[in-house]
């Protein structure tokens, strides 16, 4: 995937709207919009209408950025390897990844989304040994998807979806096989303000997303603080989303 910015390969000691929030949507106690809620609400009415869906922008947007990971990690992408989409809606993503590893296991809390998920890999005839998706809320408990840990963990465009990223980060680090990856893609926050304007500036877009992306800095805290090493930042080039040129990045933590 084309890359007009830098390539910051940095070492530290540190859905699309088709995605959702997991966890419980905060911070225990907190009075805030319930995001979780509405996400899980706005996405299994997104599945419902999944016909207008399958035609939409985020479609072929999301086939780029499975592409772009596997383009940019070929090492990570592997027969070996197994893989878990996090908020992995209706498989656009994993279908671009899944020829590539062993197998892929979906993670959503929308069941209409892991309904349309598991519609796809039969349409495309890929058995549910190789790409299988499940509705389920991560907590980061002992036993969560029956103990498994996986070579590699990729979350597309959800990060801005949810509350607590660290949390959330620190869930999925949890999930991961020693050795194993974190592959994070969301959208550049950057100084013109180009991703405040997209989703601060629509009122149902403000309902499920608390962020407008994130900066180098802030993945490269958030990922340091779940206990992930080797960071690594890329951004992507320009793409042009309801009328705004914003950014896509894939940012990148090992489990040491």
């Amino acid at each position: 995937m084309d890359s007009s910015t830098k390539d910051s390969h940095t070492h530290s000691g540190a859905h699309i709207h088709q995605h959702l929030l997991t966890s419980d949507g905060g911070e225990k106690g907190s009075t805030h919009h319930d995001y979780a809620k509405a996400n899980q609400e706005h996405f299994d009415h997104e599945a419902k209408l999944q016909g207008n869906y399958e035609k939409s922008e985020w479609i072929g947007l999301s086939r780029k950025l499975g592409r772009g990971l596997v383009e940019t990690y070929k090492e990570l992408f592997t027969e070996n390897t197994t893989v878990l989409d996090y908020a992995c809606g209706p498989g656009i993503v994993s279908a671009e990844i899944v020829p590539h590893v062993k197998s892929i296991t979906g993670v959503d809390i929308s069941q209409g989304m892991v309904d349309s998920y598991n519609a796809r890999a039969k349409d495309l005839t890929i058995s549910p040994e190789r790409m299988h998706a499940i509705r389920t809320e991560l907590k980061g408990t002992n036993g969560e998807l029956d103990g498994r840990k996986f070579e590699l963990v990729v979350c597309t465009m959800a990060y801005h979806h949810f509350t607590d990223v660290a949390d959330t980060t620190r869930i999925l680090a949890s999930v991961l096989a020693p050795g194993g990856s974190l592959l994070v893609v969301d959208w550049l926050r950057d100084a013109q303000g180009n991703t405040e304007d997209l989703f601060m500036g629509n009122d149902q877009l403000k309902k499920i997303n608390p962020h407008s992306g994130f900066t180098e800095a802030e993945m490269r805290g958030i990922l340091d603080g779940a206990g992930l090493g080797g960071f690594a930042f890329q951004a992507w080039g320009e793409e042009e989303v309801m009328g705004h040129r914003v950014r896509p990045f894939v940012a990148k933590g090992t489990r040491v």
